[in-house]
């Protein structure tokens, strides 16, 4: 395998560290892992714009939304608007995840590959990577 770049939208350094550890863990192949993370919407755009992006993982509940790729409403209806704009932008797997399960069918129809409720297992996890993995 090539190397894998993950981008993931939180500023918890504990969601970061476990995910680059559970995909570490993970057989990613003979390539290496490099983890970029973000919190605002914007150093998550500018950062996939610098970087050949892998994938997306995206704490839907813990990214700072200005409104420049959604709208002005709540966190939730601007979180299913940055997916769509994240798809539509760069074509790439994306793992929402949040607390809110109630996002999971429209964070698919936005157009994450796949969608995680908190708190998610490794196995749940490294199921939602290799459907990324294998699209």
């Amino acid at each position: 395998m090539t190397d894998l770049k993950l981008l993931i939208g939180t500023d918890l350094e504990i969601i970061i560290n476990f995910i680059t550890e559970i995909t570490e863990l993970d057989e990613i192949g003979d390539g290496e892992l490099k983890v970029f993370h973000a919190w605002h919407d914007y150093e998550i755009v500018e950062t996939a714009d610098n970087n050949d992006i892998d994938i997306f993982i995206l704490q839907l509940n813990n990214i700072l939304y200005h409104g420049d790729y959604t709208s002005t409403g709540d966190f939730r209806t601007q979180a299913l608007e940055f997916i769509a704009y994240i798809k539509k932008k760069y074509n790439k797997p994306i793992i929402a995840f949040t607390v809110f399960d109630e996002l999971a069918e429209k964070s698919i129809k936005a157009g994450a590959t796949a969608f995680l409720k908190m708190p998610f297992t490794i196995k749940e996890y490294q199921s939602a990577m290799e459907k990324c993995l294998n699209r």
